[in-house]
């Protein structure tokens, strides 16, 4: 996601990308869970057994090499705000219906 989000931000449709988090989200039943994302990748950024697992994973993959634990975070939350900006929220929503 990272590499994904930081390559292609520029260019995302952020219309399609919040339709398409809400339509998995529904599918996986876990839409309820987009309302707590922030208080979930807090979590996630203080868990310890997670930072190792991204310190190991970056050893292991070169193309993760340079990407920082705070980094990663950093796009997270970025990705969150934008899918989760209510500003015309209703309008987004309503496609997925």
């Amino acid at each position: 996601m990272y590499a994904l989000y930081t390559v292609f931000k520029e260019r995302l449709d952020a219309y399609i990308l919040k339709a398409a988090v809400y339509i998995t989200s529904e599918k996986r039943g876990s839409l309820e869970d987009l309302k707590e994302w922030r208080i979930i990748i807090n979590e996630i950024a203080a868990d310890n057994t997670i930072q190792q697992l991204w310190f190991s994973y970056r050893q292991e993959y070169t193309y993760a090499k340079e990407i920082s634990f705070d980094a990663l975070i950093d796009v997270l939350l970025e990705f969150g705000k934008l899918v989760n900006d209510t500003t015309n929220q209703e309008e987004w929503s309503s496609i997925c219906k």
